[in-house]
């Protein structure tokens, strides 16, 4: 069957390749790298089956599936995850980043003197990659050569995270939320606008420029230099939020 064919067991490098053109000159996609694969199939519903001599089955629900937990630097919790033109940029700690493409893996490491526990979240503006770390806001160009740490208003609290969660707004704002503090990063600097009535982790801003901050207790706006708290008008509003995210009806 053709399309069993096309996941062809390598022993000799214990992974295996996928080649969606069913040619084995073409490029293949490399996943379960490490461990030793015995035996594949595919079910009617098009998922694939892998066992292994190591850690028993392994499940894919799409055939074009990469499985990056192998590699030095990414086989720990993903703390911050963004993405760069044709690269992915991930992190679990605040001491590198990891540079993921469809070919390889490359760690770069946060300077020294810069270097820190856990890195909290990734924001890419222009040529610039914004990197909110435990105790430090970064900003390095997208050729990965050159770091710069960014200023601070007085009021950001230097010995606490920087900036929990960024995000880029439609008119290509940059809002950041620290703990109790709403920010945005004007000309390279951190500057607080805000103050928060609950300890936030995620901000938001909607197309129509509406901010939204969640944190343990519900989901907060911010409208006309105040907070209204949403918890209130519904139930479901006022449990813990992780993440926020647009459908395409806004």
């Amino acid at each position: 069957h053709r399309d069993l064919h096309s996941f062809p067991t390598r022993r000799s490098s214990d992974l295996v390749v996928y080649y969606k053109d069913g040619s084995l000159s073409g490029k293949g996609v490399w996943s379960l790298k490490g461990h030793s694969v015995s035996n594949i199939t595919m079910d009617k519903e098009g998922g694939i089956w892998a066992s292994t001599l190591d850690k028993n089955i392994f499940y894919a629900g799409s055939k074009s599936v990469m499985d990056y937990s192998n590699n030095e630097g990414l086989s720990n919790k993903v703390e911050a995850l963004s993405v760069l033109n044709n690269k992915i940029l991930a992190s679990t700690s605040g001491r590198s980043i990891n540079i993921i493409t469809d070919t390889d893996v490359r760690e770069l490491p946060i300077p020294e003197l810069k270097s820190t526990e856990a890195t909290f979240a990734h924001l890419t503006y222009r040529d610039k990659v914004y990197v909110a770390t435990s105790w430090w806001l970064l900003k390095i160009d997208t050729t990965f050569k050159k770091w710069e740490l960014l200023n601070h208003n007085p009021l950001t609290n230097m010995n606490s995270s920087v900036l929990y969660t960024m995000t880029l707004t439609p008119k290509n704002e940059i809002y950041g939320v620290n703990n109790y503090q709403l920010c945005t990063i004007e000309n390279d600097s951190l500057k607080v606008f805000a103050l928060a009535p609950v300890r936030a982790r995620v901000v938001y801003v909607n197309s129509k420029g509406e901010v939204y901050l969640a944190g343990s207790n519900g989901l907060y706006k911010y409208s006309n230099k105040k907070f209204t708290y949403l918890g209130e008008h519904d139930s479901l509003l006022a449990h813990k939020i992780m993440g926020i995210k647009a459908d395409k009806d806004s």
